[in-house]
């Protein structure tokens, strides 16, 4: 699997509503939300999801990439942000990955977690 890291500067701007956000925690933890980190914290919309394919994180993929089909744009267009967090393990990260390749997603990014990020990962465990 080919792995494109993003190069360091000033971040391209990101479509929100095209977006979904995984974050990975400790404990085989995982949320997502969509749109900006901090909405979606301000708003309570992060939400606990399972690894599972068909009811988990696959659901929330294929869910999001018939949204945007729905919406006019493509489905490759759909943009994923992959956050680790401290406590997160190689193979949740590996297992994530995994998703994209099984849903088709050819936009994804595994990037720091922000401040909010973060505080939201060590406070929800």
């Amino acid at each position: 699997m080919n792995l494109f890291m993003p190069k360091d500067g000033i971040p391209a701007p990101s479509y929100e509503s095209r977006s979904v956000t995984f974050l990975i925690g400790g404990n085989n933890q995982l949320f997502y939300y969509f749109g900006t980190e901090e909405e979606a914290i301000k708003k309570h919309l992060v939400l606990p999801i399972s690894y599972n394919e068909i009811n988990g994180v696959g659901k929330i993929i294929r869910e999001k990439q018939i949204a945007l089909e729905k919406a006019g744009v493509e489905r490759n267009q759909l943009l994923v942000l992959i956050k680790a967090g401290k406590q997160s393990t190689y193979k949740n990260t590996v297992d994530l990955l995994d998703e994209m390749t099984i849903n088709g997603v050819t936009r994804y990014a595994i990037v720091k977690p922000g401040t909010g990020d973060l505080y939201y990962l060590e406070n929800n465990h």
